[in-house]
């Protein structure tokens, strides 16, 4: 069960979601919503690395992170992912 489900049949009271998902759902799903609260924009992802990791490895983790959807490796792992193709 998702959590858009565990709202509507009252499992759980509230939730968050991303404006983009909601706005993906159909027009009555969104109707059975109150909308509370809406931060600022924000990337969907984020990629979170130690401290103590050297300014080489992070520059060199975010060239394979940004162009995976270049390689047959990276596309078969972001099929995996639905909806996603690519990091921005």
């Amino acid at each position: 069960m998702t959590s858009i489900q565990w709202v509507i049949s009252g499992r759980v009271d509230a939730m968050t979601m991303g404006s983009v998902d909601f706005e993906k759902l159909p027009e009555e799903t969104q109707q059975q919503f109150i909308i509370i609260g809406e931060t600022r924009s924000v990337p969907r992802h984020m990629l979170v690395v130690s401290p103590t990791l050297s300014k080489n490895k992070i520059t060199r983790l975010k060239r394979l992170l940004l162009e995976m959807d270049k390689k047959e490796s990276g596309k078969k792992n972001f099929r995996t992912i639905r909806g996603h193709h690519k990091i921005c």
